[in-house]
């Protein structure tokens, strides 16, 4: 908020789909009471915009791992890891799903 203005940015339902892509608990308690709320008061009028819009999930995605990488970063460590284990999931899925399109039988040992 700038004087008698509102920007807006769209709170994608995504930042519940993972951790990476908001921020914990731990960083708002840490903030003080003016940084955690915002209000305006405003004579006849105040402008609002939207801010950014997306094109994708991609640019979205992008947008809230900078945005929280800029603000409370994750360790390097622990990203690379959630990373690879992404990737790896990502192989045995397409595997799987080829397999299956193919015919091939896959039997689960019990």
């Amino acid at each position: 908020m700038d004087d008698a203005q509102v920007r807006f940015l769209m709170k994608s339902h995504r930042v519940h789909s993972h951790w990476r892509f908001s921020l914990p608990l731990r960083h708002l308690l840490q903030l003080p009471l003016e940084q955690r709320l915002q209000w305006l008061f405003w004579h006849d009028r105040f402008e609002v915009a939207e801010c950014v819009t997306f094109q994708s999930a991609v640019e979205m995605d992008a947008e809230l791992e900078r945005f929280v990488a800029a603000t409370h970063p994750d360790s390097a460590w622990l990203l690379r890891a959630d990373r690879s284990w992404r990737q790896s999931r990502d192989v045995i899925r397409r595997a799987w799903m080829a397999a299956r399109r193919r015919g091939v039988a896959i039997v689960k040992r019990s």
